[in-house]
């Protein structure tokens, strides 16, 4: 007998955790359609009268977050026994990471992920080409039958359950038809109308050489719950982005109809009404009996306006984002942008962590389909390291003067010692060359006083 009356025995998974992964994919993409849907349910009698405001909220989480591959990586490969790929094949390993765009792919999962929190790949065969490709698949094109101790495992799944994918099967101007691909620890097929046709074998079944596994793998941040495969969705974001689209177009709408005075005519009939005719070159006669004003209404839109960019700049500050870029803040100090870095080194770390087993699932799905392709069990399982490249911040060329004046002045380092450090070069040399700069200087500075005292 369980002692917690509220514990869930059953739990059935909610639809809206696709439509809300669609939406943040278009809202990556700077697609916001389906804000003017939402706009019709909420305004169903003004809506054709709102004009789109957007503010692009998800794409700059993401593009702000999602720094890596920017610089292509150096990746080394090493066997259980701890040696190295030999070196033809990491030479073939690294035209076939290029051929197949792999730094763009990873990079595109990159800024998926951080939105998605789940995204999943596919290593298979171009269809009618002996050519590979990696397609990819965020959660809402996609369903999975997840081992229910092992739900977030790629493997244990395919054996427990199902891998299903949308595909596109045929694409013409105005329409793109999709079928599904069908992925276990058994089968692999296209599903379409009805037919099956094999991925990696023509009946449908799994290469020999894949020992059971399936050459799927993914990127994950986040935990998912127990008994599911997605880890959840960063719906505070979508709902962000939902805000504040909706928020100014109703605040462009509020100002926009709150602007013009309505005419007002007091005691008229409807056929006096009917016969007046208004306009700037016009003149209205009315009687003594009756009244013509026009009413404005007093819309109060600067609390509404400041509600909005608080909202913003709260939403920007606790996604580590910086709010100068979305609304009017103050000069940040010193401090701010130092924690400002820590905050967002931290998201990032998370995010090497993520990538870099990846990374390796990646190559074992790869290392499937190569060995399937000759047969062979050509390339052995490796461990995949990554050295990622940071993108270098902007440098400020007077601080660091400033820096390195104070240094020299306190006899922490000297012109010399940071001119072989800069260069390379050795001590003797940099003094030299010290020398001859001050000697230069000097010469250049006596002219110049010659000639401002002539």
């Amino acid at each position: 007998m369980l002692n917690q009356s509220k514990w869930y025995t059953q739990k059935t998974r909610s639809t809206d955790f696709f439509t809300i992964s669609e939406r943040l994919s278009q809202y990556l993409r700077r697609d916001f359609s389906s804000i003017q849907d939402i706009i019709k349910e909420l305004f169903p009698m003004s809506y054709d009268r709102r004009l789109p405001r957007d503010v692009p909220l998800v794409e700059s989480l993401a593009k702000q977050h999602s720094i890596w591959y920017r610089r292509p990586p150096a990746r080394t490969y090493a066997l259980p026994s701890g040696d190295e790929l030999s070196q033809n094949q990491e030479r073939t390993l690294s035209r076939l990471y290029r051929a197949l765009d792999v730094d763009g792919v990873m990079r595109a999962i990159n800024e998926m992920v951080v939105v998605q929190s789940t995204v999943l790949g596919v290593v298979m065969p171009q269809p009618g080409t002996n050519l590979l490709q990696i397609m990819t698949f965020e959660p809402w094109e996609c369903e999975v039958d997840p081992a229910p101790l092992q739900s977030s495992d790629v493997q244990a799944c395919a054996r427990e359950g199902e891998f299903r994918f949308r595909i596109p099967v045929s694409s013409s101007f105005d329409r793109i038809t999709y079928g599904i691909m069908r992925i276990s620890s058994e089968r692999a097929v296209y599903n379409y109308e009805g037919k099956e046709i094999g991925i990696y074998r023509e009946d449908g079944s799994l290469p020999e050489e894949f020992n059971g596994q399936v050459p799927i793998f993914s990127c994950r941040l986040g935990l998912p719950y127990k008994g599911d495969f997605f880890s959840p969705l960063k719906t505070d974001i979508y709902d962000a982005q939902v805000a504040v689209s909706i928020g100014f177009s109703d605040l462009d709408f509020a100002a926009r109809f709150g602007a013009w005075g309505q005419k007002v005519v007091t005691n008229a009939t409807r056929p006096e009404l009917e016969e007046m005719v208004l306009g700037p070159d016009r003149i209205v006669s009315i009687m003594d009996d009756q009244r013509f004003e026009v009413v404005s209404p007093q819309s109060k839109l600067d609390d509404y306006q400041k509600s909005q960019e608080a909202f913003l700049k709260y939403t920007a500050t606790h996604n580590s984002l910086n709010p100068a870029q979305f609304t009017s803040s103050g000069q940040a100090t010193a401090v701010s942008k130092m924690l400002d870095l820590h905050d967002r080194d931290s998201i990032r770390q998370d995010q090497v962590l993520a990538l870099r087993k990846c990374e390796n699932e990646l190559y074992a799905a790869l290392r499937l389909v190569l060995n399937a392709g000759i047969r062979a069990e050509s390339w052995p399982s490796a461990t995949v390291s990554i050295d990622y490249k940071e993108t270098p911040l902007p440098e400020n060329k007077l601080q660091l003067q400033q820096a390195a004046r104070m240094e020299f002045e306190d006899g922490v380092s000297s012109p010399a010692r940071q001119l072989a450090r800069q260069q390379g070069i050795s001590m003797e040399e940099a003094r030299r060359q010290v020398a001859e700069n001050l000697e230069e200087y000097r010469a250049v500075r006596s002219i110049l006083e010659e000639e401002g005292g002539e």
